[in-house]
């Protein structure tokens, strides 16, 4: 009897652990911050490399970029890695929507590394 009831104090805490772990999955990646660190690999740069290209992503501003990149393929981006690399000609035109003599480009970082750099020629 003494030994059943070690067996069930054991499986007691053992359930009590695997469910503190389900728990802590659960919340895991519901912030926006944890969303933003869980989701840049490298299947993600070469699907932006890809965009780069099909969607000409060059043209867009940050938050269209957002938007284009956002969660189509289950991943999460946000402005944070998409920093603009202009120059102030480059944002004059930007903000008169005309075409700039300059390239344009920009960069996705995590946590403020450079991780892909893509050039608008």
């Amino acid at each position: 009897m003494y030994i059943f009831s070690i067996i069930a104090l054991v499986l007691t805490l053992c359930g009590c652990k695997d469910a503190n772990s389900v728990e802590q999955l659960k919340h895991y990646g519901s912030s926006p911050f944890d969303q933003q660190r869980w989701k840049l690999s490298e299947h993600r740069l070469e699907m932006v490399w890809r965009l780069a290209v099909e969607s000409d992503l060059c043209t867009k501003n940050a938050s269209q970029l957002v938007d284009l990149l956002g969660n189509s393929d289950g991943y999460f981006i946000s402005e944070k890695y998409l920093s603009w690399q202009l120059s102030s000609h480059q944002q004059l035109a930007f903000k008169m929507q005309q075409p700039s003599p300059y390239p344009a480009g920009f960069a996705i970082t995590y946590d403020n590394n450079v991780m892909e750099q893509i050039s608008c020629r």
